[in-house]
């Protein structure tokens, strides 16, 4: 059951958790899954929720801004620590998110 598995995700994984990294949508919805603001959560809300299961950080990729740019935000519970808007282009591509991660993953290992 997906729903478990959700669960067992926060139970165990989330304390345990320096840096959650996904995109606002798939954050919102795992963190906030009751959101019902015509407004989408902030990094902080996100990192917020996340600070209540245990993560540290969160790393926000895909938020949406006007004129054609996206945000990725790293935030703590306090707010943004730090931020990088880009221009958004029309392709289609899979694997940034992962790469992102694995790459923050070799950045934590070496302290």
């Amino acid at each position: 059951d997906q729903q478990q598995y959700l669960d067992a995700l926060r139970e165990l994984v989330l304390p345990q958790t320096a840096v959650l990294v996904g995109n606002h949508k798939t954050m919102t919805d795992f963190l906030l899954p009751d959101w019902d603001s015509e407004r989408a959560p902030s990094a902080r809300e996100l990192a917020v929720a996340a600070a209540q299961a245990g993560a540290q950080h969160v790393l926000v990729t895909g938020i949406q801004l006007p004129n054609q740019f996206v945000d990725n935000v790293l935030a703590n519970a306090q707010g943004p620590i730090a931020g990088e808007k880009f221009e958004r282009f029309e392709t289609a591509f899979v694997g940034a998110g992962d790469t992102l991660s694995a790459a923050l993953a070799a950045l934590l290992s070496v302290g």
